[in-house]
């Protein structure tokens, strides 16, 4: 748009994905029931019929915020990341995570005694399953021929 630098398109585009991902997470916590969530941060003290309402302002500020750009002449296309790539990437956060809580790399906080270092050796073991299952799946997704976020076969 005319009287718009670079610079600002892109502070003002930066701006409607931040408030378009901060909608949806705020969306995501009304839709999640907390028992589903054992770190649920989130009490939901809302009614349903609030609940509703608000996410029926939630679709109309979605919508404005797509208007916004087109009426500034923003481009609306945004890189798009296959879920397949976003779990593998979750998968190496989880498994580097685990490794980065053992006794050993604590020491730089202080040395962990006993039997905390074994409890949390059996706790990354125990998480360890638990990611290895997760492994396997996105494994098996990764390997699947033609699927996003297959490097072999993109």
């Amino acid at each position: 748009m005319q009287g718009l630098n670079e610079a600002h398109q892109n502070r003002i585009l930066i701006t409607l994905l931040d408030l378009r991902r901060q909608l949806e997470r705020v969306e995501d916590a009304l839709l999640r029931p907390a028992k589903l969530a054992p770190f649920f941060e989130h009490d939901n003290d809302l009614s349903p019929e609030r609940t509703q309402a608000i996410l029926q302002c939630f679709t109309r500020i979605r919508t404005a915020l797509l208007q916004a750009a087109r009426t500034l002449e923003l481009p609306v296309e945004v890189r798009r990341t296959s879920l397949s790539w976003e779990l593998q990437c979750l998968l190496a956060h989880f498994q580097i995570s685990l490794v980065e809580i053992g006794p050993k790399q604590m020491r730089g906080y202080g040395e962990v005694g006993k039997p905390a270092s074994e409890v949390l050796q059996q706790v990354q073991r125990e998480l360890g399953q638990f990611v290895g299952e997760l492994a396997t799946q996105v494994t098996s997704l990764s390997q699947e021929k033609g699927a996003p976020g297959n490097l072999e076969a993109e």
